[in-house]
């Protein structure tokens, strides 16, 4: 945790780096990413495109 904060703070001096130690048992947190974890699958599409014929 301190190496990440000294490193965000150089370009991103408001944000703010906690420990899940820090955080009060109760507050609920929802995992959006996790550095070095695989990339996480795109939902489908809402629906399908439409393709878009062009004359020349």
């Amino acid at each position: 945790r301190r190496a990440l904060a000294a490193l965000l703070r150089l370009r991103a001096p408001s944000c703010l780096v906690l420990s899940i130690s820090e955080l009060p048992a109760t507050q609920p947190i929802e995992v959006i990413a996790v550095i070095g974890g695989p990339p996480a699958a795109l939902p489908p599409p809402s629906s399908p495109a439409a393709t878009e014929s062009i004359a020349a």
